[in-house]
């Protein structure tokens, strides 16, 4: 990969101490305007597509977006 990933663990760090849900989830689903850099290349999947194609469920699909957007939550480290 030519951009390095980011540490996921430090998303709310970077975020004044909060984590932005919203915009994660965006950027997961390939609905941000302008997703950020590590995420834009076929080596990063936007997994809102990847789902779609697997299940046409779209209720389920937002539950599986919804669970990655809390782990990510779960495993921030605030300084």
């Amino acid at each position: 990969m030519k951009t390095p990933p980011p540490d996921l663990t430090a998303i709310a760090q970077r975020n004044g101490g909060k984590f932005p849900a919203a915009r994660v989830q965006a950027i997961l689903d390939g609905t941000m305007p302008s997703n950020p850099a590590a995420h834009g290349s076929p080596t990063m999947p936007v997994w809102g597509p990847i789902f779609r194609a697997l299940d046409a469920n779209d209720k389920a699909n937002r539950v599986r977006l919804a669970n990655l957007v809390r782990y990510l939550e779960s495993i921030q480290h605030v300084d």
